[in-house]
């Protein structure tokens, strides 16, 4: 499939991690799940991905933390995009989000229109990088 998506999901929740793979897969993308934001951080060094969709409070690791580790790599991971998702949509958790090198904030629960155009802005920033 043109423009297919490879997304690390980084989320320890287990119904939301049911949740975003069955979006991700309806929508004909793969993707790769991990529980904490030290997990992200591993993953991220082992494979390469075209999106990382990040739970903010997760256990050892925020995803706060992993983004700013992510980040601290450089080369080719300050550009990866990152999108934080989280159940607290306050102006001050989207600031915090940006802070922390986060590309865009995704608010919980989600919403299924505003995560497949989230995919869509993804596929076509791939397609124009690839070209």
């Amino acid at each position: 499939m043109a423009g297919r998506l490879h997304v690390l999901v980084a989320e320890d929740n287990s119904v939301n991690q049911l949740l975003v793979k069955t979006l991700l897969h309806i929508a004909g993308h793969s993707c790769i799940i991990v529980g904490d934001g030290a997990a992200a951080v591993r993953a991220v060094q082992e494979d390469r991905f075209d999106l990382v969709l990040m739970d903010i409070r997760m256990p050892e690791m925020s995803g706060l933390e992993a983004c700013r580790a992510i980040r601290a790599l450089g080369g080719p991971y300050a550009d990866l995009p990152i999108i934080a998702m989280t159940a607290n949509s306050e102006e001050e958790e989207a600031g915090n989000c940006a802070a922390a090198g986060m590309t865009g904030y995704l608010p919980k629960p989600l919403d299924r229109r505003q995560f497949m155009a989230l995919l869509g802005m993804c596929q076509q920033q791939k397609a124009e990088a690839d070209a």
